[in-house]
């Protein structure tokens, strides 16, 4: 369904944004440091989603997320501004997790004037664009529109765009944070689900028991789906629960006689057995009677079964996976339209309340601390979509600064160089005594976290 691709160190010749909270203000937002894209480990970064398009027409890409693209036909040129026609590569990948931003690399802090901190992410893009493995642009005067799914946020309706502090942001040419305008949140229009009826199960076939107690019956099987299998029925009768007594006490006699009428219902919801009714005249009976094969028809009733067992088993499969796909969707959509490939990501800024300042130290897992090269630890804070970057020689973000909301669900993170994962999670901090300064003993997985889902494994 995805074409995933190897992670592509081309970010910083696209381009990137981002939303951030405060009161929206047009100018450009700097920190003390250039912002590079660095991914803690290269090899757990999410992967790019593949489309090819015709350029010269209309398309729409959607994602699984419930985000749309809309791209105009003509709206490529190549690097040297020739207009570019026939087929394109778009590669697009999002992230809406903290644990996204995490594996991303992408730098989520910027100072506005006096106002330094970290990004919260309602949603955040990259979208690269090729033909023939080499890059190309959008064109001068085209557009593309995007409406981002977005898992966080309020709106009062599908026709109501609210403003609730997300604003888009560029990482421009020279690496400083673009204020584009207000990421406004609007409800998402609810997708059409598929409905994918499953027909009822075949019922198993069985041999037959008791050659002496077999009669054959025409069975309607718009009636009976269930023995659509059954090409010619023989019915084995067992029990006689109603009728003439010398029936019951010689069942023999029912296949001298000659049945005009007869009937038969579900005895049981497994559908295994029925009760079978015959009147001619004279008599009516009522018995337990039983679906069955002789020995020629039974391996291609049983072919039959299987086939029909695997055609539900598929649709359930379908059905499933229509279930998930309506369930991924996001509730909201963030709009905006884009003049350059690059990143685009909706934050505010993170504020830590209430806020616990700690001059920080770690340890990697023994005594001897063989990880002291390793000077980069992240906190996590999942419930908000924030990723904050303490660095161990820094200023205004180093580990002597260090500062958390005790009244989070937080995790510090760090990569160790054997491709293992240190963490200090919600259940550490719940129980250790944390004063003006202490050191954090992080816990080595113990193993190689060798992908996204093996992260998540492990600290969840």
């Amino acid at each position: 369904m995805k074409n995933l691709v190897p992670f592509l160190i081309l970010l910083l010749l696209a381009g990137a944004v981002a939303c951030v909270s405060s009161s929206p203000k047009e100018g450009v937002l700097s920190a003390d440091e250039p912002i590079t894209i660095s991914p803690p480990r290269t090899d757990l970064a999410p992967g790019f989603q593949t489309y090819t398009l015709n350029s010269e027409e209309d398309q729409q890409i959607k994602v699984a997320s419930g985000t749309v693209i809309d791209i105009p036909a003509g709206s490529f040129v190549t690097q040297d501004g020739q207009t570019v026609t026939g087929p394109v590569q778009i590669k697009y990948r999002e992230y809406h997790t903290a644990w996204d931003v995490l594996l991303s690399g992408i730098p989520m802090h910027a100072q506005n004037g006096d106002q330094r901190g970290w990004f919260q992410t309602a949603g955040m893009m990259e979208i690269q664009g090729f033909q023939n493995e080499q890059e190309i642009m959008i064109a001068p005067g085209k557009a593309l529109q995007v409406a981002m799914a977005s898992y966080v946020g309020a709106a009062s309706g599908q026709d109501s765009a609210v403003s609730d502090g997300y604003n888009l942001y560029q990482l421009d040419e020279n690496n400083q944070w673009q204020n584009l305008q207000p990421a406004l949140a609007v409800a998402k229009a609810q997708e059409e689900v598929t409905e994918i009826e499953i027909p009822k199960r075949p019922v198993r076939p069985r041999k037959v028991q008791n050659p002496d107690r077999l009669f054959k019956l025409a069975v309607n099987k718009r009636k009976f789906p269930e023995l659509s299998v059954y090409q010619d029925v023989s019915w084995e009768v067992g029990n006689i629960l109603e009728g003439d007594q010398r029936f019951k006490d010689n069942p023999e006699l029912i296949f001298g006689q000659m049945w005009d009428n007869a009937s038969i219902v579900r005895a049981r919801q497994d559908q295994s057995n029925y009760r079978l009714q015959v009147q001619n005249g004279q008599f009516t009976l009522k018995m337990e009677a039983v679906p069955v094969f002789e020995a020629g028809s039974y391996q291609q009733a049983m072919a039959a079964f299987e086939a029909k067992e695997a055609e539900i088993a598929q649709l359930m499969v379908l059905r499933e996976q229509e279930m998930a796909r309506v369930e991924a969707e996001a509730s909201l959509v963030r709009s905006f339209s884009i003049s350059s490939f690059g990143t685009y990501n909706c934050d505010r800024f993170y504020r830590v309340t209430p806020a616990q300042q700690v001059i920080a130290d770690f340890s990697f897992g023994t005594e001897e601390n063989p990880y002291a090269e390793i000077d980069k630890v992240y906190l996590v804070i999942p419930d908000q979509q924030a990723v904050i970057t303490y660095q161990k020689n820094s200023g205004w973000n180093g580990w002597k600064n260090l500062k958390f909301s005790p009244s989070e669900r937080n995790y510090l993170l760090a990569m160790l160089p054997n491709k293992e994962v240190a963490v200090f999670g919600p259940e550490d901090f719940a129980s250790a005594d944390i004063g003006e300064s202490y050191t954090f003993a992080m816990r080595a997985s113990g193993q190689q976290v060798n992908s996204a889902e093996e992260l998540l494994a492990l600290v969840k």
